[in-house]
Formats: structure tokens, sequence, C-alpha cells
């Protein structure tokens, strides 16, 4: 996943203590219920809320997005598999369903996903391929 534009909409709360994020740019996200696929890469922007529970630490992933915002480094952040909200258990074996939304959508923001914080991607093997993905899709059409 990548990004270019991080916004808090957070409401009468301040940006010190956000509940909702937009991303804005270009990701690649899962293909859901697949093993390792990934949709092509997509221009538009996420939109999350905090879990309960997990404020401390979904806020500092935050931080660390709004930081790399704008700076043309692909990052990544969460992980592929998730744990099944169908399963009692929470056993991990649910691949991660991000949507990309478009702007002017109307929608609800997904639970933030934590995992792996945000890393930056490197010019290594599958990663490559997943940044000229992301950078051909943030060029001016």
């Amino acid at each position: 996943m990548g990004s270019e534009r991080v916004s808090y909409v957070s409401g009468q709360i301040s940006e010190s203590a956000p509940q909702r994020i937009q991303i804005w740019g270009a990701f690649v996200v899962p293909v859901p219920m697949s093993s390792f696929q990934y949709k092509p890469a997509e221009r538009g922007y996420l939109y999350f809320r905090i879990a309960p529970g997990r404020e401390e630490i979904t806020r500092k992933d935050w931080a660390d997005l709004k930081a790399v915002a704008g700076t043309g480094q692909g990052i990544a952040f969460a992980q592929y598999w998730v744990p099944n909200p169908n399963d009692p258990s929470g056993n991990p074996h649910h691949a991660l369903e991000v949507r990309v939304h478009k702007a002017g959508d109307s929608v609800v923001p997904d639970v933030y996903p934590l995992g792996i914080g945000v890393v930056k991607m490197s010019n290594q093997d599958n990663q490559l391929r997943i940044l000229n993905q992301l950078k051909e899709a943030l060029k001016p059409r």
C-alpha cells in the first residue's frame, strides 16, 4: 500500500486524538479470500476508524502514516492474514479486506487493521513490482 496524503476526520476530536482517518493515494490491497494475491494498484482513499481498546497503537501507526505522506516513499501496513471474524477463536485464516474508495463516495469507515506497523518498502523482489504499480497509478492522467 502507499500514500500521498493523510487526513484526520475527527469531528469534535482534536488532531492529537483522532477517531477516524482518510489515507489518499495509490494502494495495492489483497484479493478477498485469496492466498497472497493482490488487486492491481488503485488510486483513491482508505477510510478507517479505531477499534475500541486499540487507540494508542492505532494513533502511533497513524502518526507514522502522516509523517511519510507526500514523500513518495512506498509503505506497507497491516498484514495479509487477519483473524477470521466468523471464527470464535479468531484464527488468522482470513485475508484482509480493504476497500479503496473514490472521491465523492459516501462510506462508513472500516476498522483500522493493526499488524506490522508502518514499514518502508524496498526495491527488492515482489516489493519492486508493487512499487512500480503504485508509481504508475499515481501518474497524472
